[in-house]
């Protein structure tokens, strides 16, 4: 059981902004401030990686976003869970 800090909500905010945009450098900036906070890369994964995969999903159901949007950020979000 990990005891690092969880993910919040302005967390998730702060990640998906700048990964709908394709801002590959933001997005790195997001996962490196919550890994020098000292969220572990476990609980990025199962809490912001994971939970965002599946919200962009449920965006692109509900046609909020296009399927550009989220093939985009779908494949940043992937490149930057194998970082």
């Amino acid at each position: 059981m990990s005891t690092s800090p969880t993910v919040n909500t302005d967390l998730s905010r702060s990640y998906l902004e700048p990964l709908l945009n394709g801002d590959r450098n933001a997005c790195r900036t997001v996962i490196d401030n919550a890994s020098a906070g000292g969220i572990e890369a476990y609980d990025l994964l199962t809490q912001l990686i994971w939970p965002t995969m599946e919200l962009l999903q449920a965006l692109y159901k509900d046609d909020r976003i296009t399927i550009t949007n989220l093939n985009l950020a779908t494949r940043l979000n992937r490149s930057l869970a194998a970082q």
